[in-house]
Formats: structure tokens, sequence, C-alpha cells
């Protein structure tokens, strides 16, 4: 069995981490994941137990609340 180490310098030169997401857009990193777990954030990805966004990924808006 070949193990591949993982090349995060390649992958992050494309992408960004649920944590630099989350400092960027001002939301705490769960919110951010919360917006990857239903598919929110376009061509976000879970590589192992890492979430992978784009790097133009912008910030979803809010959903509607009904009061």
């Amino acid at each position: 069995m070949a193990y591949h180490k993982i090349d995060w310098e390649m992958i992050l030169h494309r992408h960004k981490r649920v944590k630099d997401c989350a400092e960027e857009w001002g939301i705490s990193k769960r919110r951010v994941q919360i917006y990857c777990e239903e598919d929110r954030i376009e061509g976000a990805f879970k590589y192992g137990q890492y979430w992978l966004i784009p790097k133009d990924s912008q910030k979803p808006p809010e959903k509607q609340r009904n009061s």
C-alpha cells in the first residue's frame, strides 16, 4: 500500500482552509463548516477531515429567517 503525502503547499495555492475563510469573513470556523456542509460555497469539498474552499470564494448571503 502506497502512502500519499499531502502536498499542502500545492493545495493551498488554489484553496483556503476553513480557518482562513473564517478570519477573512469575520465569522466562526463552525459557521464556515456549516456553509460547506449545506453546499453553499461553490467548489468547496472535503478532503479527509478538511474542508477546502476555492481562493476566490465569497461569503454566502445570510438566509432569510421567518419570524
